[in-house]
């Protein structure tokens, strides 16, 4: 009598395939979760640019002028955040001591006058040199002036 021997199994080739294909999309889907991060972290700066839009408006009702700097207008980040602020000639920053500090950072156009008021953020949100950067002014227009998301 003949014996056959029949194992059954994959080749090398095919777990080469099926290895391949795993690596390319962890390699995809890493990258999709670390935009969605970067994103993420970009909501504190449009709630504190929305913040100090209202706090500047309201200083505004009670004077018939708009604050020139932080202290006049009375605001300051709460605890620990990722971005500086700027408004006017002040900066406030409390920033994590895990992000770069980007107090020197201000973005284009940044000012206060009695009669307008440009507010902007900076932070270095990721590991590249890229700084993102917002303003938000007294007409309501917030603006990623460069979105270290996409960069």
């Amino acid at each position: 009598m003949e014996r056959r021997s029949q194992t059954g199994g994959y080749t090398l080739i095919e777990l080469m395939i099926v290895l391949a294909i795993i690596g390319v999309l962890v390699v995809l889907a890493s990258s999709i979760v670390i935009t969605f991060q970067t994103r993420s972290k970009q909501a504190e700066v449009k709630t504190n640019l929305a913040a100090i839009g209202n706090t500047a408006e309201t200083y505004f009702t009670e004077k018939d002028t708009y604050a020139t700097d932080f202290n006049g207008l009375g605001w300051g980040p709460q605890g620990l955040t990722r971005y500086s602020y700027f408004y006017g000639t002040d900066t406030r920053a409390r920033t994590h001591p895990d992000i770069p500090d980007t107090t020197g950072t201000v973005p284009a156009g940044v000012a206060a006058s009695s009669t307008s008021f440009t507010a902007g953020a900076s932070a270095n949100l990721d590991a590249d040199p890229t700084i993102d950067q917002w303003t938000y002014n007294n007409q309501r227009v917030l603006v990623n002036v460069v979105n270290d998301a996409t960069q």
